[in-house]
């Protein structure tokens, strides 16, 4: 009889954590991912026009949300962005941090474009809280981007994701994703850096996918600077380095 008591415990131990794992799969609620561009990268693509100056300083790009390795978008369709869901402060922080770079685009225009495809898989289905949740976590590593920009100040050097890696994990405590570009040149880029957090309230960062180095050569990454990018173009240096702004870029 203790016997078949024990056989059904174990019987039941076994089923409870088989359940646990599946629902813990199932419900994988994921990463939410800060993409930030570096301004002079996107403006110095082949065919790209861009306000003058352009910033030197990274900008938001846009606040993803992932579940597993998939991108989630268009959660709630028919939800426009509208003047009215913006507070005269939010949308000076927004034009300040995520402008468009775009010499015909519009911050607006760029804005509803993220909040419907990205900010609409947001956990709280609310404009303002979405762009406010992109914009404090922008300021919670807004001093140590200027550390990242200015450890990779040489342009003459081809640098490797690694040594981008390593760089920014140092400042982050955490593993970054990198994105790359090709330059009007044909050069290999660093265009955008990417921090991942957990989806909670908190939103406390954590590592991304190791080795997620997207179009990035393994071993001759430029890193372009304001100078050598005026010099070619003829534009005005933006000496504010710390103002957040963003782009109507590639918009992914």
């Amino acid at each position: 009889m203790k016997k078949m008591q024990m056989l059904q415990q174990i019987v039941a131990l076994v089923l409870f954590s088989m359940v646990a794992s599946s629902v813990g799969q199932r419900y994988d609620y994921g990463t939410v991912k800060l993409v930030l561009q570096w301004p002079i990268a996107y403006c110095n693509v082949r065919g790209i026009c861009c306000k003058s100056p352009v910033p030197h300083a990274f900008k938001i790009h846009g606040l993803w949300h992932f579940k597993g390795s998939e991108i989630r978008t268009n959660c709630i369709p028919c939800h426009p962005l509208r003047p009215h869901h913006l507070t005269k402060n939010l949308n000076t922080r927004l034009r300040q941090a995520w402008p468009s770079l775009n010499l015909n685009g519009k911050d607006f225009q760029f804005w509803s474009h993220e909040w419907e495809k990205h900010g609409s898989c947001h956990h709280v289905g609310d404009p303002a809280n979405y762009f406010q949740t992109a914009l404090n976590l922008y300021s919670r590593y807004a001093d140590v981007l200027p550390i990242i920009s200015g450890s990779l100040s040489d342009e003459h050097k081809g640098y490797t994701p690694q040594e981008i890696v390593g760089i920014i994990t140092k400042v982050t405590q955490r593993i970054p994703e990198l994105r790359c570009s090709i330059d009007k040149y044909g050069r290999n880029q660093l265009y955008e850096i990417v921090l991942c957090f957990y989806p909670d309230k908190k939103h406390n960062i954590k590592d991304c996918r190791k080795n997620k180095f997207s179009q990035c050569h393994p071993s001759n990454i430029m890193f372009p600077s304001a100078q050598s990018f005026y010099s070619h173009n003829g534009q005005e240096v933006d000496t504010v380095r710390n103002q957040p702004q963003k782009s109507k870029n590639d918009e992914l």
